[in-house]
């Protein structure tokens, strides 16, 4: 696994870690094109056939369909259930909308660039909040901790991460603080924000809440009139990030469920996905690290 790992992360696109992800969204796509829009909605996929030639073999005849708009009767469907495939959905319409004026391989470029855009834009919106409330140092300061991260430079094309969903919760909360006589408008995008972040994986989901919560908290420190309404002011946020969360979860299971799954064995496998996405180790619902280390293998 390791290995396999240092070949993801240094070997040319399109078999490198980035685009090892990011062809379960591209194969949602191909499988969108050869059977309908709404196949294999609630769940991510991409193109596979028995005993490939390499390890990332499937990587490449995903795109290659993609590209080339050609499904072959030797492909199979490899589907990928571990989050309700939100982005999948997301570039789905995206692509219905250009494919057919720019061809795979400029639709697959304006998918990216449109990942850069939305990133953009959600750190600009951040980065505005934080120039207003407090000075340009603070902005600064944010913008440094961004670049310096090597991760989101590095996914910020990836249309399977969609780095972007990670601070959409939070933009949309500086967006409450910088129009406060207009949060009841804004709330509603809480909701599918968080909401679009969950259903397109689980990781970081908390990190993701509690940084939404960050402008809110803020606010009500630097505006404080009574502890009841900073209060309301909180909970009502809280309630529906939380909220989000948990409708992603229940349409996970039902996912299952619709696909043969009985309701238990899907809550138990829904268990098991949101604490290794969330919490990395799987000792906490009774898996000890034997088991783990068989499942990696």
């Amino acid at each position: 696994n390791n290995d396999k790992c240092a070949e993801q992360t240094f070997a040319k696109i399109p078999e490198d870690f980035n685009r090892e992800s990011e062809s379960f969204v591209v194969g949602s796509i191909v499988e969108a094109h050869h059977f309908g829009f709404t196949s294999g909605i609630g769940r991510l996929a991409r193109l596979c056939v028995e005993n490939p030639e390499h390890w990332f073999y499937n990587v490449q005849i995903t795109y290659k369909s993609y590209i080339e708009n050609k499904y072959y009767d030797e492909y199979q469907i490899e589907r990928y259930t571990s989050q309700i495939g939100g982005q999948g959905l997301f570039y789905r319409v995206i692509d219905s909308l250009i494919y057919k004026s720019l061809g795979g391989e400029t639709s697959l470029l304006a998918m990216q660039y449109l990942n850069i855009f939305l990133l953009g834009l959600t750190l600009a919106i951040i980065s505005y909040y934080l120039l207003v409330t407090f000075n340009i140092y603070a902005m600064i300061g944010f913008m440094f901790g961004i670049v310096w991260n090597q991760w989101i430079p590095l996914s910020s094309t990836n249309l399977y991460w969609v780095t972007w969903s990670l601070f959409l919760p939070m933009a949309i909360s500086c967006m409450i603080v910088l129009n406060n006589k207009k949060r009841k408008y804004f709330l509603p995008l809480l909701f599918i924000s968080v909401f679009f972040k969950s259903s397109s994986g689980y990781e970081f989901i908390s990190t993701t809440l509690v940084a939404m919560m960050i402008p809110l908290l803020g606010y009500e420190i630097m505006n404080f009139k009574n502890l009841k309404e900073s209060f309301i002011n909180l909970l009502i946020p809280s309630i529906i990030g939380v909220t989000a969360f948990f409708s992603t979860l229940v349409l996970h299971v039902l996912r299952y469920v619709s696909s043969g799954t009985n309701l238990h064995d899907a809550i138990k496998m829904m268990q098991f996905i949101v604490v290794k996405r969330t919490h990395g180790s799987l000792s906490s619902i009774g898996f000890q690290s034997e088991i783990l280390e068989e499942i990696l293998k």
